[in-house]
């Protein structure tokens, strides 16, 4: 035993890299004597085979070496935390051991022993438990899973010393970049003394990717818990391309620059608000899926819309900063349309200033600004919550104009006719027959003025819907979970489509009729590469694909009916009551939905269009992907001469070199101020959740655009970002859902809320990150809660009775 102990190096006759990262015990030894920045507890360690031989020997090594102290009994086996695997969490460990007692340490050694399997070479530590610990957490050398030229820190502080490992606990994160000495001086003053620690480490561990588990006593006191071969890591990158950097920050520099009127005001960018692109695109979409969006959305029918139902003339502005290859919406743009048209620019700048301000001090409503930061419509809670978040902002006079000025503005919406924009929508595809119908014009165009348009102004009205619903429920007027029964009563196309796959798998309805109706759809439905249902059967069937949809009508009672009644008389909006007001809220939510689905018609036309033209010329999908529309259109109208499709390849091989180029950079999904390009917190965004449902199940990691790994019946899906071509997995009885992207509004929040299913949504990249390497995972809706369960430990042979 006292071999294995010896602080000398000829006790691990290796090479540099078999003594670093050796088992847990022996990489703490090897470290034990060579730190300056941080330092290594005492510790002990024996094999399961000395245990067996000699547990009271190893128990009096133990209590000479830790007399009378609270000891931690830590797993160390061969397959853990070593080069080759990680296994982190696998094996118990137990803590809180008092050495006096000899029973207490003999059942902690043979519980850490009975969870590991039959290797007699399997080590147990012992160390000191570390006590009144300011912080605890994990840091990584680069950002994982791509070995990203990053630093990552993940923390607690609060005594606790395991909560960021167990995903129990909520764990702040902040990622620095390795290669600028000026990065790490914006690092967090607590965070400075475990930079140094790794960098020290990583001096005498040479170029391979490590993660650290730490705790500090004090902030200069870096205790090192254990140290690993970064899990997962098979490749890093030293640094970024200093090209792309230079670009960032040229374009970071310009986006957040303040412009016109507008100088006194700053700016936000962020992956999420509004038209939230990095839902609809995902994190690090192609050139042609951000010029398409550009093209249908962000350019200017989106703001077009919002004039046309009485917001501010801003005039054609496109929102959409590309920054490294990620979409940001400029967030002072966006909050400036929402303003009602007629408002003093005074006090325009004062409301867009304070919107601005509450999003950058609240960054975890960068995907609910409509409902927690800027007031959109007047709903039964305006004044109420306009104070609690603004205050005193507006003197009387100011409050009641823009009072009355967006409830003009809300009543108008109220009585505008969902139906007239779905009619326009119908009858176009009706004529049709799924075909562009108008060979004089230009199906982009059509695209715009039939689906996005219409597309926008009834999202708006389903926004303002939403917003009265829950400004009723506030009230006390609608309970959760009436609310919960009349989303579920909708009647949206999305519960037709469940219905109808249903039918299909009885006989009920033929393939041919099921793909003229939903055909159109794909996974991603920005992604010319992804197939849609025509080209790949994402409808087959199997266990668990029952689809539970609640056709009940939804009645409000009379009491309801009676405070509905008060609420909107509160707010004058003549020539509605109760029942005129569900009418056009269930009209709202559902025709959003409809228009929507009408919409990606539009652009799975478009996108098979260009694929066509492409194949024409000699260039395949993934190819097309990596051009701008502007570079394919005119395909359109001409065959391309080999010069030019060469010239067309070239320029794709060229923005793929570039696309991969930008995935070396990590940046944070709501950007403040130029220097998080070095430096950042990656917020711990707090998920919505669907439903008052308790699940505890395994997990499935679900990647875009790829069929399930295995049967997701009874599974609880994880999936960073999803739309309506993703629909098909609420087929497959899956127990819940969890995002990473996504608002309350956004798709997956509303089929969640239609059929009943527990829903995390919009979790965000941090706890995404942290629950997606779990197996099992608890979803409790009630509580608003999602960590990981703890999980079973190996099984063993019942211990002897070794003393």
């Amino acid at each position: 035993m006292d071999a294995l102990n010896r602080n000398k190096d000829d006790a691990f006759p290796r090479t540099i890299h078999e003594r670093c990262f050796a088992s847990k015990s022996e990489t703490l030894l090897w470290l034990k004597p060579r730190l300056s920045k941080s330092r290594v507890l005492d510790l002990y360690f024996f094999t399961v085979q000395q245990w067996l031989r000699d547990a009271a020997g190893v128990l009096a090594a133990i209590q000479q070496k830790f007399p009378s102290q609270q000891v931690i009994i830590r797993s160390s086996s061969l397959s853990e935390d070593c080069r080759r695997n990680s296994n982190a969490g696998v094996y118990h460990s137990v803590s809180g051991v008092g050495t006096e007692q000899d029973w207490a340490v003999y059942t902690a050694v043979e519980k850490v022993i009975a969870s590991y399997g039959n290797n007699p070479g399997d080590q147990i530590l012992v160390q000191p438990q570390l006590t009144q610990a300011q912080m605890a957490g994990v840091v990584s050398s680069h950002a994982p899973p791509d070995g990203l030229p990053y630093y990552v820190f993940s923390y607690e502080t609060g005594g606790g010393t395991s909560g960021v490992t167990s995903g129990s606990k909520q764990a702040t994160t902040y990622y620095l970049y390795r290669n600028t000495a000026e990065a790490c001086s914006k690092l967090p003053d607590l965070l400075k003394p475990i930079h140094a620690a790794v960098r020290e480490i990583e001096a005498l561990t040479g170029d391979t990717p490590i993660q650290l588990e730490f705790g500090c006593t004090t902030p200069e006191d870096v205790v090192i818990f254990q140290m690993r071969a970064l899990p997962g890591v098979h490749s890093h990158t030293t640094m970024a391309n200093r090209q792309i950097r230079m670009e960032l920050q040229k374009n970071l520099q310009q986006a957040l620059a303040a412009e016109g009127d507008f100088s006194g005001i700053r700016t936000l960018l962020g992956g999420m608000p509004d038209w939230n692109p990095a839902e609809l695109l995902g994190a690090h979409p192609r050139p042609l899926a951000i010029s398409l969006y550009r093209a249908l959305i962000s350019s200017s029918p989106w703001c077009k819309a919002r004039l046309q139902l009485g917001y501010k003339d801003i005039g054609s502005q496109d929102f959409l900063h590309v920054l490294a290859g990620r979409p940001y919406v400029n967030v002072r743009t966006s909050f400036r349309s929402f303003l009602p048209a007629g408002l003093p620019q005074k006090m325009e700048l004062q409301l867009l200033g304070a919107w601005l301000d509450r999003l950058a001090d609240h960054p975890k409503y960068h995907d609910s600004i409509e409902f927690d930061v800027v007031p959109t419509c007047t709903d039964f809670n305006f004044l109420q919550d306009l104070q609690k978040n603004y205050g005193q902002l507006l003197r009387p006079q100011e409050l009641a104009l823009y009072h009355e000025k967006l409830r003009l503005l809300t009543l108008r919406m109220l009585r505008r006719p969902v139906s007239s924009d779905l009619s326009l929508q119908r009858r176009y595809w009706d004529t049709s027959h799924g075909r562009h119908p108008s060979p004089d014009s230009s199906l982009l165009q059509d695209a715009i003025q039939i689906g996005s348009l219409p597309f926008a102004r009834i999202a708006r009205q389903a926004f303002t819907a939403e917003s009265m619903l829950r400004s009723a429920m506030k009230r006390g007027t609608l309970s959760r979970e009436r609310l919960a029964s009349f989303r579920r009563s909708t009647g949206s196309i999305g519960q037709q489509f469940l219905l109808d796959q249903n039918r299909l798998w009885k006989g009920e309805l033929s393939e041919a009729t099921f793909l003229d109706r939903y055909g159109h759809l794909r996974p991603n439905s920005f992604d010319i590469c992804s197939p849609c249902y025509k080209e790949h059967c994402w409808n087959e069937p199997g266990a668990g694909n029952t689809a539970d949809v609640d056709s009940k009508p939804f009645v409000l009672s009379s009491r309801e009916c009676t405070d509905l009644n008060i609420l909107i008389r509160e707010q004058q909006f003549t020539g509605i009551n109760a029942e005129t007001f569900m009418v056009f809220a269930r009209q709202a939510i559902a025709g959003r939905e409809e228009s929507k689905f009408l919409f990606s018609k539009f652009l799975s036309a478009i996108l098979e269009q260009l694929a066509a033209a492409g194949a024409v010329a000699g260039l395949e999908r993934e190819t097309l992907s990596f051009l701008e529309l502007k570079d394919i259109e005119p395909l359109l109208s001409r065959k391309p001469t080999k010069r030019a499709a060469r010239l067309l390849r070239a320029k794709a091989e060229k923005n793929h070199l570039k696309f991969q180029r930008e995935r070396q950079v990590m940046l944070p999904p709501l950007i403040r101020q130029v220097a998080e390009m070095d430096c950042f917190e990656l917020p711990e965004f707090v998920p919505h959740f669907i439903g008052h449902t308790h699940v505890q199940a395994d997990l499935v990691i679900l990647k875009s655009g790829q069929a399930p790994p295995t049967p997701l019946t009874e599974k609880l899906v994880c999936i960073e970002y999803a739309d309506p071509g993703f629909d098909w997995i609420f087929s497959r009885g899956i127990a819940g859902l969890i995002t990473a992207y996504g608002g309350p509004n956004s798709h997956m929040a509303v089929r969640c809320a239609e059929l009943g299913i527990p829903a995390a949504i919009g979790c965000g990249e941090a706890l995404y990150q942290r629950i997606s390497r779990g197996e099992t995972l608890v979803l409790d809706c009630g509580q608003r809660n999602l960590y990981l369960a703890e999980k079973p430990k190996a099984a063993h042979p019942a211990p002897g009775a070794h003393l």
